[in-house]
């Protein structure tokens, strides 16, 4: 005759609940954990690079996967690199006077303009007057 062995063999319901809401409590706590070591990662930049004032990529284009062509503005010079999975290669150094830098951030649409788009109801004259607004302002500014 064969004797089975069952995995709950002579625990109670009481000890299966108090196990399972162990794992729960344990669960939690690793998610909390989680959290705050990500925000302090976060705002600390431990193990992130700081930005640097000398060097800064100008451009990237992404060839395939893993392969990159960039342009790097190092001090007043700037140089053309090939990056790849395993390996950077310099390339060529360029006449920064020749590039189509573009300086700002282009600036993204506010919700209320991203909202109107889909809204048709939307009044478009409160906005486009808050465009106007915002545009004299930097050309008080620029002068």
């Amino acid at each position: 005759m064969r004797s089975y062995i069952y995995l709950f063999q002579g625990s109670s319901t009481i000890e299966n609940i108090a196990e399972l809401f162990g794992l729960l409590v344990v669960f939690v706590l690793i998610l909390v954990l989680a959290y705050f070591t990500s925000r302090w990662i976060g705002k600390t930049g431990v193990g992130m690079t700081t930005k640097n004032r000398n060097i800064t990529v100008i451009e990237t284009l992404r060839l395939s996967q893993s392969k990159y062509v960039q342009i790097l503005k190092i001090s007043d010079k700037y140089i053309v690199i090939a990056v790849s999975k395993d390996h950077v290669e310099y390339l060529t150094e360029v006449d920064g006077s020749k590039l189509e830098i573009n300086e700002g951030v282009s600036e993204t649409p506010s919700f209320k303009e991203i909202l109107a788009k889909i809204k048709p109801n939307t009044n478009m004259k409160a906005i486009d007057d808050e465009k106007t607004k915002k545009e004299t302002k930097k050309d008080k500014n620029d002068v």
